[in-house]
């Protein structure tokens, strides 16, 4: 038997819908996923454009979410046909979610609950990213300053609820245009301002916004030289930058 999925061949071109063959037999530690929903993040805009060293073919999707058609006997898991689960795959496997079906690791799945498989499909990249950074390499308190420079994408969408909603920060959002603007602060930042609008102007904002106090984290989930520039703000005692996309 076969199922579909969609193949990267050459970059930069739109993947073909292909029929594969079916994986009949599982290894150890695997299970089959039944494909919902598959979300494509930056990494995968960035494969597709051939800007990540990967090899072709490939199915891009690092992230999705699904029900589980079928495990080996031995998972330790625990999981069992028609688990809910979502997946998250490494960027360089060659078996992403863009399918019908996928066989991955058992530790690529993760139960979700209630969760509707839709809502799922977005949350391991932005939001599983926010929250090891926001619990281990920087944990943050209620009412801790948290600038986040973001753009409409879930890296930054993910991490401004997360800090604000799981950890109760003071979220501070820099963002690209102002209808990003909007969408940031309906994810929970307090205050925002565009990077349009300047440097000189997003430095007095910033001088505002935290008044006598400096930030506990800046969460760069864009890349680019603004991060130099928050430099003045962080806490030199506590604070921690985090970036997505080292300069």
């Amino acid at each position: 038997s076969t199922y579909r999925a969609a193949i990267l061949t050459e970059f930069n071109k739109i993947p073909k819908i292909e029929m594969i063959k079916v994986q009949e037999n599982l290894f150890p530690g695997q299970v089959k996923v039944g494909v919902h929903f598959c979300s494509l993040n930056d990494t995968d805009v960035r494969i597709l454009e051939g800007t990540e060293n990967v090899e072709l073919p490939l199915v891009p999707g690092c992230e999705f979410s699904g029900e589980i058609v079928a495990v080996d006997p031995d998972n330790r898991l625990d999981f069992k046909v028609g688990d809910r689960v979502v997946a998250l795959r490494g960027f360089r496997t060659s078996g992403g979610g863009l399918a019908s079906e996928v066989v991955l690791s058992e530790f690529d799945c993760f139960p979700i609950g209630n969760i509707s498989l839709k809502d799922a499909a977005i949350l391991p990249y932005g939001h599983g990213t926010a929250m090891l950074a926001f619990s281990k390499y920087c944990p943050l308190n209620e009412n801790d300053p948290v600038i986040v420079i973001a753009g409409p994408g879930g890296l930054g969408l993910g991490a401004i609820e997360v800090a604000s909603s799981v950890f109760r920060a003071h979220v501070i959002g820099i963002c690209d245009t102002q209808d990003s603007s909007i969408l940031i602060r309906d994810e929970g930042a307090f205050q925002t301002i565009c990077m349009s609008e300047g440097y000189a102007k997003i430095y007095r904002f910033l001088k505002n916004a935290l008044g006598n106090r400096r930030a506990r984290c800046i969460y760069d989930a864009v890349g680019g030289e603004a991060l130099r520039l928050l430099e003045d703000f962080i806490d030199p005692q506590n604070g921690c930058i985090l970036t997505a996309y080292p300069l």
